[in-house]
């Protein structure tokens, strides 16, 4: 992939979360570390979007397949991001308002559904 498509992958997204989530503030790469069931769970949220109360979390993938293939994918992260969204609210970061995953070489943003964690506050 060249320069220009990222650059233009990098816009598409910016214009994906300015239209559905305009004044919410961006944070990145946000640390999630917390305990369950005796084991350790720790990653690094890519993109976290908070509106106060609320947040949404955005998940930066590699994949360079098509928009179909990038749907099928997206299944296989569900652990990770369920872990991501569990350790975010438990630390007070709210709500989760949604999850999505942004195939950046594809270009490509695809809403994960049904995977919010079913304890956050």
């Amino acid at each position: 992939i060249d320069a220009a498509a990222m650059i233009a992958s990098h816009d598409a997204l910016d214009d994906f979360i300015n239209a559905r989530f305009a004044g919410w503030r961006r944070f990145k790469e946000i640390p999630v570390r917390f305990r369950e069931d005796g084991q350790l769970v720790s990653g690094i949220a890519d993109l976290v979007l908070s509106d106060g109360t609320s947040f949404v979390l955005i998940d930066y993938k590699s994949f360079g397949g098509t928009h179909d293939e990038c749907v099928s994918l997206s299944a296989k992260y569900a652990p990770q991001l369920h872990a991501y969204t569990k350790g975010l609210s438990i630390s007070g970061c709210g709500r989760c308002a949604g999850i999505y995953l942004y195939y950046a070489v594809s270009n490509c943003t695809v809403r994960v559904a049904g995977i919010e964690p079913e304890n956050q506050r």
